[in-house]
């Protein structure tokens, strides 16, 4: 996986890049707002299931779900397993990881804004739903615990506005996972592929489900470059010059493609959902995708 930048798109100073979004935060917050209101969704608190008396939902049947839960019958109808979900079970909590690691800097000309604005609006708009539905959400690597109401919400948009340099490594080294809580996890996942692997494993190891939203900017995607082009690493001392950018397109592009197809396999494999989105594509189309799979949905 290809992970480097054009010379042309310079770099950002990161103490820079932190006190222009914090300063930018009503902005971040209004268009995150206009994207809860362009979905629509008809928000109410996510039913919650559980041992209680009350039927709520089939759902498919995942490695994780003791046998007793497994409804014969409804399984036997739809030719796959399925278990019987009650309400009332403990409540889940939502936790978020935001990437802010220096890939997610970037942007090129064929986007509006980079990977981790874009990503900071979906999870500013993601947690405003979750508040008015009355549900219990948190920034992993900045926030304590899970809470809701107003004043959660207050100060979790000030923790994704503030935090920085959170990376996968980070996020692994120091989430502590709990059953029954729920992950979202906001990246372009530029990572090596046993490191992803891992990292979702032990949060399904500990009972918990997720997300994976998968955040590209399109010129990652296409690699419309051509002629000579320099590209600059993550680190100041790497760089790479391509004598004939276009001719390497090709195989970038399956290289991507390939990437992209390893992480929905995996998600499929734990039972979480993915879904992913190029910068220059409608943010609420992501949105709503992430809101129906933490309603229970498909996602």
């Amino acid at each position: 996986m290809l992970r480097a930048r054009p010379i042309q798109q310079k770099n950002r100073d990161v103490k820079r890049e932190a006190e222009l979004l914090s300063s930018a935060l009503p902005p971040l917050l209004l268009q995150a707002e206009q994207l809860v209101r362009n979905i629509n969704p008809g928000i109410h608190g996510r039913r919650k299931a559980g041992s209680g008396e009350d039927f709520w939902q089939f759902r498919p049947y995942s490695q994780q779900d003791p046998s007793s839960d497994i409804d014969w019958r409804q399984s036997a109808k739809r030719d796959q397993l399925y278990i019987r979900q009650k309400e009332l079970e403990t409540a889940e909590s939502v936790w978020f990881w935001l990437d802010t690691g220096s890939n997610m800097l970037f942007r090129s000309e064929l986007a509006e804004s980079s990977k981790k604005t874009e990503a900071q609006i979906l999870v500013l708009a993601a947690a405003l739903l979750l508040m008015q539905g009355g549900e219990n959400f948190g920034l992993a690597g900045a926030s304590a615990r899970a809470s809701h109401g107003p004043v959660a919400f207050d100060r979790f948009a000030h923790f994704v506005t503030d935090q920085n340099g959170f990376d996968l490594e980070a996020f692994s080294k120091k989430q502590a996972a709990s059953g029954r809580s729920r992950y979202v996890l906001v990246s372009d996942f530029l990572y090596p592929p046993e490191e992803i692997e891992a990292t979702l494993k032990k949060l399904s190891g500990t009972g918990c489900t997720g997300f994976l939203l998968h955040m590209a900017d399109p010129a990652e995607v296409s690699l419309p470059y051509s002629g000579r082009t320099r590209f600059e690493g993550l680190k100041e001392d790497l760089s790479l010059t391509l004598g004939k950018v276009e001719a390497y397109r090709d195989d970038y592009q399956k290289r991507f493609s390939d990437h992209q197809a390893l992480l929905k396999d995996l998600s499929k494999s734990l039972s979480w959902s993915y879904h992913f989105h190029a910068t220059d594509q409608p943010a609420g189309t992501a949105l709503s995708a992430l809101y129906t799979a933490l309603q229970g949905g498909n996602g």
